[in-house]
């Protein structure tokens, strides 16, 4: 087996949901912060008086009274988490605490990311999902592969005449065209030869933000709800970048090679031989196209911008692992939207409005965060190979490396801890420079930490 080490760096902000929603009763807005409790800590800590009043309440019907009852019982002891809370969801999920009946309109709902042991996590079948259906996709278009799969596809996409909701069982069939796998067949898939870890996210890594429907039409947005997302590259120059290690391990060709001649009828492994090189290329190669198709469809006035945000990463990342090595784009995460979990030519999304429905190749809307002046898309992560320069970089940008929000005495989130105002620094992108020389609109640069110069143009410097 051999394992390899990247870094998942988010380039928009990414939701992971684990399928709820918090209810107000196990949270409450502390300053510009949600702090999440243990209900059952706070009941069984309540003075008598106080748990008779709750109950009373309760049993009344008056749910108002009761949530505020059981908020007034929270002492910093039972807090179980505290996570910043954006400026256009912090209104809303205010109303949603002193209003417990607000749970009911889609306003005011609140989505967390997903968690193990209590802390925030991006799951490996995250990734795996974004590399099975970039494989597919290639597969299903190398005819060299297995003859190619137009004509099959073509009869199976026939059937969706008669049942056009039934894209799953079309779906599935591709897969089993593309990987040799005949149906329940699933020792012959050939990402049984891989496996890809968790990612463990560092300390502060997620905001509540509110999510917007954008419109290709320019219908103005409207609001859907309020999820926890990671921080990301889009966020703006010097924003936090809530990047991660993931490692992915794949069967070597001679092992993969010794099951095949192992296995007597054929049957129980895969038909090819699966290679991280080109499974990564497939799925940077998908990626690209859906990024760029995306930026065209629904960010023209926002495409420049959104393109020099990745522009900039890139650049940096490059400095510190050479010019010739991969950076890898995928999807991945809620809100990333049918065009980027299906395929290429047969790609048959499901539309239910205006009925009576219909089978479309790309989505009217997007779901965007608004942040600034630009709408971001959602779940596009760069995978970049792990080395000490890599993680230097990402742990300066690291929301760990942010001082720490501490409350106040009254329980408020306080400033961060006072320190010295530091001189502004000079930056080109994501980088760091240092000032050598200055010649008219143009300045001789130095990243900082390398004896490299460049002359750039004065407007691409800026200071923070």
């Amino acid at each position: 087996m051999t394992m390899t080490s990247f870094i998942g760096i988010p380039l928009t902000p990414i939701h992971i949901g684990d399928g709820t929603e918090l209810a107000p009763e196990n949270f409450k807005i502390d300053g510009d912060d949600l702090v999440r409790f243990d209900a059952a800590a706070v009941l069984a800590a309540m003075p008598a008086q106080a748990q008779a009043r709750f109950l009373q309440a309760l049993d009344g019907g008056r749910l108002k009274e009761a949530q505020a009852e059981l908020h007034k019982g929270v002492t910093p002891q039972h807090h179980l988490e505290r996570v910043a809370v954006g400026p256009a969801s912090l209104a809303e999920l205010k109303v949603a605490v002193e209003d417990p009946l607000v749970r009911n309109r889609r306003t005011g709902a609140a989505s967390p990311f997903i968690r193990t042991g209590g802390r925030p996590y991006v799951p490996g079948s995250s990734i795996k999902g974004a590399l099975r259906t970039a494989l597919v996709n290639a597969l299903a278009h190398d005819a060299d592969h297995i003859g190619g799969v137009g004509s099959e596809m073509e009869k199976e996409i026939r059937k969706l005449r008669d049942n056009p909701k039934a894209t799953g069982s079309v779906s599935n069939r591709l897969q089993e065209l593309a990987f040799d796998c005949p149906k329940g067949k699933t020792e012959r898939d050939p990402l049984r030869w891989l496996a890809v870890s968790d990612g463990l996210l560092p300390a502060r890594a997620t905001r509540f933000d509110k999510v917007s429907v954008g419109w290709k039409d320019g219908k103005a947005p409207k609001t859907q709800l309020h999820v926890e997302r990671l921080w990301s590259c889009a966020d703006g120059k010097g924003a936090q970048i809530a990047a991660f290690p993931i490692s992915i391990t794949v069967a070597d060709g001679g092992h993969q090679q010794a099951a095949r001649d192992k296995d007597k009828y054929k049957d129980k492994t895969p038909v090819a031989t699966l290679d991280l090189d080109e499974v990564l290329n497939a799925v940077h190669a998908f990626h690209e196209r859906r990024w760029q198709a995306e930026l065209d469809r629904f960010f023209g006035g926002h495409k420049d911008w959104l393109q020099r945000r990745r522009a900039d990463v890139e650049r940096a990342l490059r400095r510190r692992i050479g010019v010739n090595e991969k950076l890898i784009l995928m999807r991945v995460g809620r809100f990333g939207h049918f065009e980027s979990k299906s395929v290429d030519d047969w790609r048959r999304g499901w539309q239910a409005t205006p009925k009576p429905g219909r089978h479309v190749e790309q989505g009217t809307t997007r779901a965007v965060l608004e942040i600034g002046e630009h709408p971001l898309p959602f779940g596009w992560l760069l995978l970049c190979q792990e080395t000490p320069e890599v993680r230097d970089w990402l742990s300066q940008r690291s929301p760990a490396a942010a001082p720490a929000r501490s409350p106040s005495a009254q329980g408020t989130p306080g400033a961060p801890t006072a320190a010295p105002v530091p001189a502004r620094r000079a930056f080109l992108g994501e980088e760091e420079v240092a000032i050598e020389n200055k010649k008219g609109s143009e300045i001789l640069v130095r990243f900082i930490g390398t004896s490299d110069t460049e002359w750039v143009a004065a407007e691409e410097i800026t200071y923070r």
